[in-house]
């Protein structure tokens, strides 16, 4: 059976959000298997081909996209979403905040220089609550040119910095949603 381009395309497109998403949530890709009755081998080699190894039916990997909070066609899930962003990671980040068509948002840079918190909201029911390294500051503002606009940028002080890195450590998503709106209904 031949595979149209919109077909590969997607498939691309599918693999790479699973390998980020996978990464961001720092989940195992055995421990989604076993959640999605499927081999760990099978979605490594979907992830590492960009979609052409298919071991895996598309009706599999649309559902391990929804667990990990990607609806299909590329949007995100209601809710609030905490991924961990390696330096490696950014342009995928930044593509999917993009993609996403952002509403406004923080870039909360602490004071020790060493991590950057990034807290989006998409729309009033979907946020992203992002770490980063420290020194991607000036990547994201390159990248995310389309939307920066809607970004703040802040500066913490040490009270800052304790507030946002207790949140990201806080692991009742409710508390955290709500804290985070507070902090953008007062400009932090």
């Amino acid at each position: 059976m031949k595979v149209s381009q919109a077909e590969r395309d997607a498939s691309a497109e599918m693999a790479d959000w699973l390998g980020f998403l996978r990464k961001a949530k720092r989940v195992t890709l055995q421990s989604i298997a076993e959640a999605h009755a499927t081999q760990r081998s099978n979605l490594s080699a979907f992830i590492t081909s960009r979609g052409t190894t298919r071991n895996i039916s598309m009706e599999k990997v649309r559902g391990v996209l929804f667990d990990l909070g990607l609806l299909d066609g590329g949007m995100l899930a209601p809710g609030l979403h905490r991924w961990d962003v390696d330096s490696e990671m950014v342009d995928a980040f930044c593509e999917l905040l993009v993609k996403s068509d952002v509403e406004k948002g923080f870039v909360l840079k602490l004071g020790s220089g060493y991590r950057v918190f990034m807290v989006v909201e998409v729309c009033e029911t979907i946020v992203v609550f992002a770490s980063l390294p420290g020194d991607v500051a000036e990547q994201l503002n390159d990248r995310l040119s389309q939307i920066v606009e809607r970004l703040t940028e802040i500066d913490l002080d040490r009270a800052g910095d304790s507030r946002i890195q207790a949140l990201w450590q806080t692991p009742d998503d409710q508390a955290v949603l709500g804290n985070l709106k507070a902090l953008w209904a007062h400009g932090t």
